[in-house]
């Protein structure tokens, strides 16, 4: 059994397992495969759902890091933890960050 989990826990198996499951996710994501003008709506679609999944995996791994940061009686894990829920967030509100600037600047 140790051998299993040694295995499991390897660097390299434990990268190529998480890219082979972004690019899935990216890929099987369907809607990118437009044609004409369809394609910016749609490539502006997956990447607005690419920042909501990014941003909400961020927000609870920084919930998840600090919480057990903090039981290890850290002393910088809350600020390290709000960082990482910080960079969560603003990667989760990207696309209605650039929505607002866009509107903001198209009077000016």
């Amino acid at each position: 059994m140790n051998r299993v989990v040694s295995f499991m826990l390897n660097k390299k198996v434990f990268a190529f397992v998480l890219v082979f499951v972004v690019m899935v996710l990216v890929i099987g994501n369907g809607s990118a495969f437009a044609y004409g003008e369809d394609i910016q709506s749609s490539l502006t679609d997956l990447l607005n759902w690419v920042s909501k999944i990014l941003g909400g995996l961020a927000v609870g791994f920084g919930i998840v890091f600090t919480g057990l940061r903090m039981a290890m009686h850290d002393e910088h894990a809350l600020k390290n933890g709000m960082l990482i829920i910080g960079g969560g967030i603003l990667i989760f509100a990207a696309m209605n960050i650039v929505n607002l600037l866009q509107a903001i600047f198209k009077g000016a």
